[in-house]
């Protein structure tokens, strides 16, 4: 018996018109319809800038200025677009070095054995976006047109579709009224300016008597500018547009969707579960954080020098300055924060 074979095509001619019912074409009214359409009702689909009809701009949820969060469903919405880091006690160690600028008794009149405690915060707000570019998102309109991007999970483009080198190594920030723009940095700082707390010691190191070898009475400097990532907790893709309009959604596309429900033929992308999506040149790709912690690793505090020496006096009064020194600020670094931005959860799907 002979095997089956597919027809590459089979047409129909209605009122002079020839369509492919093979493609799930039928006419209603007068009108031709598609069965199961490649192009879901809830998908969203971005534009650099607003749409005209039959795209309608997603006004549920409210996602202007917003970041999509990828999820399993559409969810929540949180996140901000700075944050702070609460004062903490940081204490320093020992001075970095002991070498001795004195000899016979005043021998080792030098930094003393000491430390110092330091109140560190930084209570300013830093901004902490990541580079985006401003995309407006768009849902309800079939075919979608040149202008319309959707994302590829993969490293090629897929046929009759390319990527955007603009959009590349960029999160996306959905703008509703403005899109098109630019905004954000790959890093942040944080700065602040401080003192220790006021140390003395009076341990003996020349063998003359406290009071021949106390340290004086000083503090330090401990200026501090940080630069971190921001990095987002990231699943890369690479954003594609159709070279022609188009009714057909290539296998290995994926979107955000509007509600809970996968479409038919889709299936929800676990990969990119809680983190946002990078536009890049390849896919798959995954880093970043959702978290920002601040690290005080080879932190030091500015140095204190003095050349004045009052030995045999009252030590409270006439302390003897150590010499030029400084201190490693030993911590771990601040309570690690969020540093998410303002968001919105959405249903991320992946075409099978």
């Amino acid at each position: 018996m002979s095997p089956w074979k597919s027809l590459p095509s089979a047409g129909q001619k209605v009122g002079g018109a020839w369509k492919d019912f093979l493609g799930g074409f039928y006419k209603v009214g007068g009108v031709w319809k598609k069965f199961f359409p490649d192009a879901p009702a809830n998908i969203i689909v971005l534009f650099k800038s607003v749409p005209g009809s039959p795209w309608m701009v997603v006004s549920s949820p409210v996602l202007n200025d917003k970041y999509g969060k990828c999820h399993t469903a559409q969810g929540s919405a949180g996140g901000a677009n700075t944050h702070v880091h609460a004062y903490q006690t940081l204490n320093t160690t020992y001075p970095t070095s002991y070498t001795a600028k004195q000899t016979g008794i005043y021998h080792n009149m030098m930094y003393g054995i000491h430390t110092h405690t330091c109140y560190h915060g930084h209570t300013a707000a830093t901004n902490h976006e990541p580079p985006w570019f401003g995309l407006c998102p768009a849902s309800g309109g079939f075919p979608i047109p040149t202008t319309g991007y959707i994302f590829y999970d993969g490293f090629v483009d897929p046929d009759g579709w390319e990527s955007d080198s603009a959009l590349f190594n960029k999160y996306i920030k959905f703008k509703t009224s403005s899109p098109g723009g630019t905004g954000g940095n790959g890093t942040h700082q944080h700065s602040i300016t401080l003192n220790t707390n006021a140390a003395a010691i009076a341990v003996d190191n020349s063998g003359a008597g406290a009071d021949h070898q106390r340290s004086a009475n000083h503090a330090h400097t401990a200026n501090h500018t940080h630069t971190a990532s921001n990095n987002l907790y990231y699943y890369s893709l690479r954003p594609i547009h159709p070279i022609a309009e188009t009714t057909v959604i290539p296998s290995g596309a994926v979107a955000f969707f509007i509600g809970s429900v996968v479409p038919g033929g889709w299936t929800q992308l676990s990969a990119a579960n809680n983190r946002y999506i990078k536009m890049m040149s390849y896919a798959g790709a995954t880093g970043g954080d959702l978290t920002h912690s601040e690290p005080h690793g080879s932190m030091y505090t500015g140095y204190y020098g003095a050349t004045v020496c009052n030995p045999r006096s009252d030590p409270d009064l006439y302390c003897i300055p150590g010499s030029s020194h400084r201190h490693v600020i030993s911590a771990s670094g601040h309570t690690p924060v969020s540093f998410e931005p303002i968001y919105q959860q959405l249903l991320i799907c992946k075409k099978n």
